[in-house]
């Protein structure tokens, strides 16, 4: 089936309305304290597209443009302007205090993994990718695990297994014939593991893998997989509505556990993508949304990130128009009643947690990759011009 272009062009418009910042945040560049100036080719994320809950196939385009420092280093810092031309403030207006480099970088937290994946665009500016591991405490690429991964029809929902083994995406997405693949982090052997596209989630057993299919660029299916069998449960969302599945996460609860998931509805204002719990025991109501919901029970989007173990409770980030919180705001709510238990980061793009529930790796459309944990004010930067991560 053939995606209508006029609806494809006004979908991109408004994924270009709702996309993350082109710069870290301020408060964040603040507790940035590791010094890295590094100049490269970036790619715009892959968030844009999972903000609108897949309305679209994930695309990037890549420009040629120097990542600017993160508290640069003092000797990098131009020396002010001279009194001569350096008028003073006013009694009404008072200069805003620039953000002091630290003397010494903060350490990586010891919990942190010691690896993440990514993909890194082409320096050719061409719609390739490379799928890389990268180290943590360094920034730098230690493996190349596929070369030149074609992104021109849509690439991502990477995911890593919990063993660390493998790594998930989808791709196709925007050509009508997405697939969920897998690859191996050891030798970069690739396999198709079914029809499907992202959002992805892998139990945290690693036995099965919930994510999204449908037709094109309508993923109203959600699909849970038992990888060793085959054997596959589908849920249908209305298709009466215009709602698509937009996030995926699991509950730890052994045996069967369960899914908490967000659907994204059509640009109305009424939009409605509260986090909705669904048992892997029957019995279920007819679609996916006549799932009750759970919460933040406030307007605008939300996506459900993953399952923090420490809190036992839900990860939920706000993609668009939440009132009292910034887009990109990460919240920590009840694992039942969905009702908001704390902020966790106000600026928390692209936030995907690791296999133990306890550490947050974040991602800025300016291809900047930050970390966090509960041991740390603030995100610190762990490494640039990258997109769609995870450890």
């Amino acid at each position: 089936m053939r995606v209508d272009e006029e609806l494809k062009e006004l979908l991109r418009a408004k994924a270009e309305e709702m996309s993350m910042p082109r710069e870290i945040p301020a408060e964040v560049a603040r507790g940035a304290r590791r010094h890295r100036a590094t100049t490269g080719v970036l790619a715009a994320t892959v968030a844009a597209a999972l903000a609108v809950g897949g309305y679209m196939g994930v695309r990037f385009s890549v420009g040629s443009h120097p990542v600017r420092p993160v508290n640069p280093s003092p000797s990098a810092t131009p020396p002010p302007p001279s009194p001569s031309t350096s008028p003073s403030p006013t009694p009404s207006e008072s200069p805003s205090p620039s953000p002091t480099p630290s003397e010494s970088p903060v350490p990586i937290p010891a919990a942190f993994p010691e690896t993440f994946v990514a993909f890194r665009p082409a320096d050719s500016g061409e719609p390739l990718a490379d799928l890389v591991m990268i180290d943590v405490r360094t920034g730098e690429v230690v493996r190349t695990i596929l070369k030149q991964v074609d992104t021109s029809e849509g690439t991502g929902g990477l995911v890593m297994s919990p063993d660390g083994r493998r790594v998930y995406y989808a791709h196709g997405l925007a050509a009508c014939r997405s697939e969920v693949v897998r690859v191996s982090i050891e030798s970069g052997a690739l396999e198709v593991v079914a029809p499907g596209s992202f959002p992805i989630a892998l139990s945290p057993d690693g036995a099965r893998v919930a994510f999204a299919r449908g037709e094109c660029d309508e993923p109203k299916r959600l699909v849970v997989r038992e990888l060793a069998s085959g054997a596959e449960q589908t849920w249908d969302v209305d298709r009466a509505l215009e709602t698509r599945v937009a996030s995926i996460a699991w509950y730890p609860d052994p045996p069967t556990g369960g899914l908490a998931f967000t659907l994204s509805f059509s640009f109305a204002s009424d939009t409605d993508t509260d986090v909705r719990k669904l048992a892997l025991e029957p019995p279920w109501p007819p679609y996916l949304t006549d799932v009750q919901k759970l919460g933040p029970n406030t307007e605008g989007s939300w996506l459900v990130s993953g399952y923090e173990t420490e809190r036992n409770s839900l990860v939920v980030r706000s993609s668009c128009c939440a009132p009292g919180y910034n887009d990109g705001s990460t919240l920590s709510v009840d694992r039942d009643s969905g009702d908001v238990l704390e902020t966790l980061l106000p600026n928390g793009y692209g936030t995907k947690l690791d296999a133990s529930g306890t550490q947050y790796l974040l991602t800025y459309a300016d291809g900047v990759v930050l970390g966090w944990n509960r041991s740390l004010a603030e995100p610190i930067v762990l490494a640039d011009g990258f997109f769609d991560v995870a450890w």
